[in-house]
């Protein structure tokens, strides 16, 4: 009833009608359902990220030892270790992933500047 004072108070001319708070619409249907979506999508969103930034990860250290088959094959053939050959293949998947780690960060806050000044202009 206040609502309709102050509406009626600063221009009356304007025609008043449902009025409610803002607390009353957002347990309708269509107020529930907005947060509840946003909400869900903040949750699903980060995880399907990290899901494909492991399988990328996954599917470019696969694909550098696929390429490294005949080389791990000779370094067998010629008496090396697993272990060696496995150290070689790790150290090779931290190096890809250090560089995404080192870089992902800096890159994160220059696309957070370029995407603020669309945002802001």
């Amino acid at each position: 009833m206040a609502i309709r004072q102050q509406i009626a108070a600063l221009a009356p001319s304007r025609p008043v009608f449902d009025v409610h708070a803002m607390l009353q619409g957002l347990y309708t249907v269509n107020g529930f359902l907005l947060f509840q979506l946003a909400a869900a999508l903040a949750g699903i969103l980060p995880t399907l990220g990290l899901i494909l930034a492991l399988v990328g990860v996954f599917g470019v250290i696969s694909f550098t030892v696929g390429q490294r088959t005949r080389e791990t094959g000779i370094r067998m053939a010629m008496g090396a270790e697993q272990r060696s050959i496995l150290h070689m293949i790790l150290r090779q998947g931290v190096c890809i992933i250090s560089a995404g780690v080192l870089s992902g960060p800096a890159l994160a806050v220059a696309m957070a500047r370029l995407v603020g000044n669309f945002i802001l202009a």
